[in-house]
């Protein structure tokens, strides 16, 4: 007999059997198989005192056709301490119990199939292999594994589905806005987004990951070519600023958010050698040391640290020396100024200075972009655009404006931007330009304002658009303020675009070109304007745009007043962003042309192109009614 059919038999039985030869014969075959029961401790196998186990009570004994179970007895055995007999059990009522015997005459039980009970048997144990296959020899079960098969590959290919979706959107080839009217024959791939809208899905340039990951690589010698050029426009003297984007400008560090500013001064200053001062408290040397500069600039960079009782402004004057002019940075506050100020005069120094031509020419380097920084720029609008774009697809009539917010914010991470924001206003809400929102659900016959911006390369993107859904139904009177607004955007690139560089185009031309569209399109609609004052801010309530780059709102300005009465420079990068508001409570206008806010906005860059100005939009603007 085979050792493993002997090992599951054994498994079946209580444990006070072990195994010994058993022999079963068929009356018309000659096969056999082998295994047998006694007890370990009893001198005689005896059914009466050892019954047989529990299964065999189900056994039938009493079909035709029996097999022949033959049990030898074994040898006797004297044991010092017999084992107690296990509690009786009763034979099936068709097999009388065999009596008890001291000789070796075999016992016989009558059984109808044994293969059948010991394929039972099998079953009852689970075991892995069938008994009765391949003539009575130990033969693993054979198992089904298709479904296993067919269940692991299917995870296979959802899992391996889901890589490929994951390296496909850290990418960003999924998500795509639509060109600017200069790149609008170029390539376009669609994104994998689901939209609700039957509408072509937002679409970016093929080459947009590369191109504006391309961006992302500072050149050799970027910063330390920037402080050559601000020491050249210094004229002898030196500037001055706090930590901000200046700083971050010309030394790529000490940015926004970066070294708060405190009631501690915390200064830099590079003269007109081109040599950079950091002048620090004296217990935040070491915290500031450990802020990483490029290579090129800690050559050029001394640390020099006050103690809590020097003034800070007489150390860095001091170390500076007698300068002919210290310009100082827009946006440094207050106290500095008078605390530089202080110092100039303590060394006789004239605080009044510098002349305005050297301030205005250190403003200069900032406010006209080179071609990486228009690059960086167009990308984060591009990106900007493409999540508003993305963020009306999943827009519906009766969505919240934190709702679409939150949808917004998602879209804007997804693409990769940073360090965003935006404004959602719907329908009167809009009416203020730079309103909080009050959360209110936006109606079929409402425009949604969504004003947006996100980082790309440490630049900032500004877009606003002004739209409304398939179900909407706008009224005429608001669609004809819309159709306003979108040429009053147009009108100062076209002023521009028949302009040379010689004829000094102020930036309050580019204002009053877009007002006045917005007022005669107004008076149209019975919007009379504004009596006895020029610039006429009647429904038109802000200026038309602000320069931008490292911030949001940087100069130049394009605005009436003095702020505007500069020229129009090539390099130079601003929005252009004209509206209409008129507040519900308003006694502007008739009824149906109140509650009402709309604006569009795009980033433009001056360009000189065949001996002509040309302001040349990063994304937009809008074509036509519907466009977004």
């Amino acid at each position: 007999m085979s050792p493993g059919r002997a090992g599951m038999l054994f498994s079946c039985i209580p444990p006070h059997y072990h195994e010994a030869v058993f022999t079963s014969r068929h009356d018309d075959d000659d096969s056999t198989r082998s295994a047998a029961l006694v007890p370990t401790t009893q001198s005689h196998f005896d059914p009466s005192v050892y019954p047989p186990p529990s299964w065999a009570a189900t056994l039938p004994f009493d079909t035709p056709a029996p097999r022949r179970v033959v049990v030898p007895t074994m040898p006797s055995r004297q044991t010092s301490s017999p084992l107690p007999s296990p509690p009786s059990k009763s034979w099936p009522a068709s097999v009388s119990p065999p009596q008890r015997s001291l000789t070796s005459t075999p016992h016989v039980v009558q059984i109808e199939d044994p293969d059948k009970s010991i394929r039972e048997l099998d079953e009852k144990a689970e075991l892995p292999f069938s008994s009765l296959e391949n003539g009575g020899k130990v033969q693993p079960k054979r198992r089904n594994y298709a479904p296993i098969v067919i269940a692991a590959f299917v995870l296979l290919v959802f899992h391996s589905s889901r890589l490929v979706w994951s390296k496909y959107q850290e990418h960003n080839l999924s998500i795509d806005i639509g060109t600017s009217a200069s790149s609008s024959a170029e390539t376009f791939i669609t994104s994998a987004s689901a939209t609700t809208l039957d509408e072509p899905r937002p679409q970016l340039p093929a080459d947009w990951w590369h191109r504006c990951t391309k961006h992302l690589v500072v050149p050799a010698g970027m910063y330390t070519d920037r402080l050559d050029k601000l020491a050249a426009t210094l004229k002898g003297g030196a500037w001055i600023s706090e930590p901000g984007a200046s700083v971050e400008y010309y030394l790529g560090a000490f940015g926004p958010g970066v070294w708060h500013p405190s009631e501690r001064a915390f200064l830099v200053a590079v003269d007109s050698a081109g040599s950079v001062t950091i002048l620090t408290p004296a217990f935040e040397e070491g915290r500031a040391r450990l802020i990483p500069l490029p290579s090129d600039v800690v050559k050029r960079v001394t640390w020099l640290s006050w103690t809590e009782s020097e003034s800070p402004y007489t150390v860095l004057i001091n170390h500076l020396g007698n300068k002919p002019q210290i310009v100082l940075e827009a946006g440094v506050r207050n106290f500095v100024v008078d605390g530089v100020h202080s110092a100039q005069k303590q060394r006789g120094m004239d605080p009044s200075l510098p002349a305005f031509d050297v301030g205005s020419a250190v403003a200069s380097i900032r406010e006209r972009k080179d071609e990486r920084e228009i690059g960086l720029m167009r990308c984060a609008n591009e990106a900007t655009l493409h999540a508003i774009r993305k963020t009306r697809m999943q827009m519906y009539i009766g969505i919240s404006e934190s709702m679409t917010r939150k949808i917004l914010y998602n879209e804007m991470s997804h693409v990769g931007l940073k360090d965003y924001s935006a404004l959602v206003l719907f329908g009167p809400n809009a009416a203020l330009p730079h309103g909080s929102g009050t959360d209110r659900t936006l109606g079929s016959d409402e425009f949604a304002l969504i004003d947006a911006g996100g980082y790309w390369g440490g630049y900032i993107a500004d877009i606003t658009r002004t739209f409304f859904l398939p179900d909407s139904n706008i009224s005429d009177e608001h669609r004809e303020a819309w159709e306003i607004v979108r040429l009053a955007q147009r009108a100062p690139a076209s002023l521009l675009h028949y302009a040379e560089p010689a004829d000094k185009v102020q930036l309050s031309w580019l204002d009053d070109r877009a007002r006045e569209t917005i007022k005669r399109g107004m008076a149209a609609l019975g919007v009379p304007p504004q009596k006895g004052h020029k610039p006429d801010y009647t429904v038109f309530t802000h200026r038309l745009g602000h320069g931008i780059g490292l911030e949001g709102h940087e100069s130049p300005y394009a605005v009436q007043g003095p702020l505007g009465e500069r020229d129009v420079l090539t390099g130079h990068t601003f929005t252009l962003e004209p509206g209409v508001y008129i507040p519900q409570d308003s006694d502007i206008g008739d009824e149906s042309i109140r509650g009402l806010g709309i604006r569009l906005e795009d980033v433009v860059v001056v360009r000189e192109v065949d001996g002509r100005m040309k302001a040349e939009f990063l994304t937009g603007p809008v074509d036509k009614w519907g466009d977004v």
